[in-house]
């Protein structure tokens, strides 16, 4: 029983490492820390990874992420589509 319930701590522990990762790379995009990341933002973060996406693609990244379509991306909408792709 003991093996077990270290196997589920070890995956929690997984899971809150992943979430704490998004939750600062989410910080790490949001660069005027308005606790929303906007196209602006979005499209910093990209090109900052060496990427030159156009207006299509920043349109379309963003309707992906704003699952409520107010315009900008909160932390618990990045949290839900990012962890939705890696699981």
């Amino acid at each position: 029983a003991d093996e077990e319930r270290e196997d589920n701590d070890s995956g929690k522990l997984v899971v809150d490492e992943v979430k704490q990762e998004l939750v600062e790379a989410f910080n790490i995009v949001d660069a005027d820390q308005s606790g929303e990341i906007d196209a602006s933002e979005l499209k910093a973060a990209a090109r900052s990874l060496g990427f030159e996406p156009n207006r299509e693609q920043i349109s379309s990244m963003m309707d992906e992420l704003d699952e409520d379509g107010g315009g900008s991306v909160d932390l618990d909408e990045f949290l839900s589509v990012m962890t939705s792709k890696i699981s």
